[in-house]
C-alpha cells in the first residue's frame, strides 16, 4: 500500500493509482485489501490489531483504519465487539432446505464449533392468527411460545422464537434448557421434526433483537422463518422465527434433489 501522511484526509485520498489506467483507489479501501488477505491466513477468531495499532504500522491515521475496518465489517470478513476488539469472521455454513433436519445445534456442531443455548422466556400463549393456521390449530388455541439464543463458541450468534402446539409438548417448559430444541423433540417427545417450509431474506434487526445479539445499531441480519413438520405423523410441530448475525453465518439456499450438486458437478467435468 501507499503511504502518506496520517492526516484525517487518509480516509478519501486517493493514493493508490490501478495500473491499468482506471480509477484510483482510496487509502482505506487499500488498507482494507491487504487486511482482508491477512484475514484469510488466518483462523477464525484470531484478535486483529487496534485502530491505533494499524494506524501506527501503515502510517495512516486513526480514521482511516476505523474505515478500512468498517468496510471489512460491511463486507463480515470481521466482527466487532463492543468493548473487545475486532475479530476475524468465521462464518459458518447453514443450508435451507426442505426435508432436512432443522437442527441449529447440529449445523454448528459438524461446522467444528461449540453450540450452546440461552433460554430467555418460555410460556403458553394464545396463537396469533398466523402461527395457528401454519400449525392447523383453531383460532385462539393456546401454544407453547419459546424464546432462546444461540451461542456459538461462547458468542451469541442467533434469536429465536419458537410457537409450538401444547399438547404435543406438555411440560416443554420444565425440559426445556441449554440444549437443542430438536433433539429433546425426537428424544423426549418422540416426534422427527423435518423443515416443510422456509423463508430466508437479509434484513434490518429489530431494535429489542439487536440488543440481544449483542450487536452496534441495527444491522442487516438473516432472518429465518420456518414451518418444522413430524415427518412420522404429517403434522405441523413447530413454527420459528430467527435472526442470525450475518457474520456468524453464511445462509444458502437448496432446492431440487439433495444430490442435484452432484450431478452438476459431474456435467461439468464431462465438458471439454
Amino acid at each position: 500500500m501507499t503511504t502518506g501522511s496520517c492526516s484525517d484526509q487518509d480516509v478519501s485520498r486517493n493514493d493508490g493509482v490501478d495500473p491499468h489506467g482506471g480509477a484510483t483507489i482510496p487509502t482505506y479501501l487499500q488498507l482494507a485489501a491487504e487486511l482482508a488477505d491477512r484475514c484469510r491466513d488466518l483462523p477464525g477468531g484470531t484478535r486483529l490489531p487496534s485502530e491505533n495499532e494499524l494506524a501506527a504500522a501503515n502510517g495512516v491515521s486513526r480514521i482511516t483504519a476505523r474505515a478500512a475496518l468498517q468496510e471489512l465489517e460491511q463486507r463480515h470478513v470481521v466482527r466487532r465487539q463492543r468493548g473487545s476488539g475486532t475479530f476475524v469472521a468465521n462464518r459458518i455454513p447453514y443450508v435451507v432446505r426442505a426435508g432436512m433436519p432443522p437442527s441449529w445445534t447440529a449445523i454448528v456442531a459438524t461446522a467444528g464449533h461449540e453450540p450452546a443455548h440461552r433460554l430467555l422466556s418460555v410460556e403458553t400463549v394464545r396463537a396469533p392468527a398466523a402461527v395457528a393456521r401454519a400449525l392447523l390449530l383453531p383460532r385462539g388455541r393456546s401454544v407453547v411460545r419459546a424464546v432462546r439464543l444461540g451461542l456459538v463458541d461462547g458468542v451469541v450468534a442467533s434469536h429465536q422464537v419458537s410457537h409450538l402446539p401444547t399438547a404435543i409438548v406438555p411440560d416443554l417448559a420444565r425440559h426445556l434448557e441449554r440444549g437443542s430444541l430438536t433433539k429433546l423433540l425426537i428424544e423426549h417427545y418422540g416426534l422427527q421434526p423435518d423443515r416443510w417450509w422456509s423463508r430466508a431474506e437479509m434484513a434490518t434487526v429489530p431494535a429489542e433483537v439487536g440488543v440481544e445479539l449483542e450487536v452496534s445499531g441495527r444491522p442487516m441480519a438473516w432472518r429465518i422463518e420456518s414451518v418444522n413438520v413430524c415427518r412420522r405423523r404429517g403434522v405441523p410441530v413447530e413454527v420459528t422465527t430467527g435472526w442470525m448475525r450475518a457474520d456468524q453465518f453464511e445462509v444458502a439456499l437448496e432446492f431440487g434433489p439433495t444430490d442435484g450438486a452432484n450431478e452438476i458437478a459431474t456435467m461439468d467435468g464431462g465438458r471439454e
